[in-house]
């Protein structure tokens, strides 16, 4: 009896065992493969240089304006979207500020990034990262960065226009903030939101592209 009872058992497993092998890879979970990182494609990279002005505008309402001109270099051909374009050098002149002060601001932590995420109508949007400024007036100085005064992180939205061989910064992708302030009579505070604005021209005129 009890070799009558195991031999069933036995019979019962193997055709478990059976059972199962037999379902193949619908018994197996689906498996979600991510989606590819976007490509874009530059003509024709390398060296650029650029022009243009800047307003930095705190969520006070505090803005100031400059000039600025730079370097960089755009990788070329087929890229993936995280740092397409590196600025080399920036030099901010003829700022005006609030009351009819003339700041000055200075770029540091260089190189800062060019990034694009998306791409539609001849326009690659992204943003530009590694952004620390510091400004400097009589009895003032702050610092517009990141996270942190120091973080060398911050960041603004900003869109590369073929038609028009321009850099847009846009509000939309940012990160930027009032940090470190010494002075400035009240008219900056730690922590305070900046948005960035102003385009930027570049030299030579570059085309970019996505499938």
């Amino acid at each position: 009896m009890r070799h009558h009872i195991r031999a069933l058992a036995l019979a019962g497993a193997a055709a478990a065992l059976t059972a199962a092998l037999s379902t193949g890879p619908a018994a197996t979970a689906a498996v979600t493969t991510p989606a590819a990182a976007p490509t874009f494609s530059i003509t024709p990279g390398g060296a650029f240089s650029f022009t243009g002005t800047i307003t930095l505008t705190t969520s006070g309402g505090v803005s100031f304006t400059c000039k600025v001109k730079g370097t960089g270099i755009f990788k070329t051909g087929a890229v993936q979207g995280n740092h397409v374009g590196t600025i080399k050098t920036i030099t901010f002149t003829d700022c005006t500020g609030p009351a009819g002060l003339s700041p000055a601001a200075t770029g540091n932590a260089l190189p800062w990034y060019i990034n694009f995420t998306s791409y539609a109508s001849g326009a690659a949007s992204g943003n530009i990262s590694g952004i620390d400024v510091g400004v400097s007036g009589p009895g003032c100085s702050a610092v517009v960065d990141g996270t942190s005064g120091s973080a060398d992180n911050g960041k603004t939205g900003m869109k590369y226009t073929n038609s028009s061989a321009q850099i847009g910064l846009t509000k939309a992708g940012g990160n930027l903030h009032v940090r470190d302030v010494s002075g400035c009579l009240g008219l900056l505070d730690n922590g305070e939101a900046v948005t960035a604005s102003g385009t930027l021209k570049v030299t030579p005129a570059q085309t970019v592209s996505s499938p």
